[in-house]
């Protein structure tokens, strides 16, 4: 293992659950929706005994522009292009909505070799800082939500790799018996950014091999030629044209609804006994 990956592995290891987020861009809510105060405060999933993340890995080839996707506010722009470009320090913040903020306390930097793009799956410029990885403890602070109910403050552990998702999952994750436990899919493909006509549904064909418990997904559920292509060339599959694996232990639930411009559904074991939201 070269030291970029056993850097990243090792963080991975210090932490009891992971979450995936492919294509992310600017969309931090995942930080905050996926967080113990939201679900105690807001969500109420009394019957939820998975575990909730505790780090959470964010990978785009291209975000130049760190797109503000679903908040009329974008003052976070600036803070994500100055990790892009390797300005940003200790005491930035990356998010800052009115009601939500989120604060860099520490913050450390280095590069992932062996993740090389795979051009089935894009076909843009790579960004120069292509392969770059920022990991950061994140200090949110939610005066409200819903309803006025407050979240108070707690950190978060984020790893931001400029990488493009096929390889970082082939050469990096499954390369290194490395497993997530939550994926967040909300930006791939439907449109969004780059993705040369994948929806990203390959990613589900791959939920076995990563250990997938829950996901946060979009409608792009069905697989497309590109995304045949890419499980038949990267990772020896064929492809069998289901739409998401695993329906009979999975199933779906509309929860985040701050997230209904992405068409999202979250997806979970049935075995998890979760209770009808009030």
């Amino acid at each position: 293992m070269i030291p970029g990956e056993k850097k990243l592995a090792d963080i991975i290891a210090r932490h009891n659950s992971v979450c995936w987020y492919p294509s992310a861009g600017g969309d931090l809510r995942a930080l905050l929706y996926l967080s113990k105060q939201f679900f105690d405060k807001v969500e109420r999933l009394n019957g939820f005994h998975g575990t909730l993340p505790d780090l959470f890995i964010l990978t785009d080839y291209a975000p130049g522009g760190f797109y503000n996707y679903g908040y009329s506010y974008q003052p976070e722009i600036k803070s994500m292009q100055k990790m892009r470009d390797g300005t940003l320090k200790v005491g930035n913040r990356l998010f800052d909505d009115g009601t939500t903020s989120m604060t860099v306390t520490s913050m450390s930097k280095f590069v992932i070799e062996g993740i090389e793009p795979d051009r089935d799956a894009i076909t843009d410029e790579l960004d120069p800082v292509y392969g770059r990885c920022c990991y950061m403890r994140l200090q949110i602070r939610s005066t409200s939500f819903k309803e006025s109910r407050k979240l108070g403050t707690y950190c978060c552990d984020v790893v931001y790799v400029f990488a493009e998702n096929t390889s970082f999952a082939k050469n990096f994750l499954l390369k290194n018996g490395i497993g997530i436990d939550w994926l967040v899919k909300i930006r791939y493909g439907g449109g969004f950014g780059g993705s040369n006509g994948t929806s990203g549904a390959w990613i589900y064909c791959l939920a076995d091999r990563l250990g997938l418990k829950y996901a946060v997904t979009d409608v792009e559920k069905n697989l497309n030629i590109v995304d045949n292509e890419i499980l038949e060339k990267y990772f020896d599959l064929a492809p069998d044209g289901i739409k998401l694996p695993g329906l009979r232990v999975f199933f779906e639930r509309n929860w985040y609804y701050n997230w209904r411009s992405y068409w999202t559904e979250v997806v979970l074991p049935e075995n998890n006994n979760t209770e009808e939201l009030k």
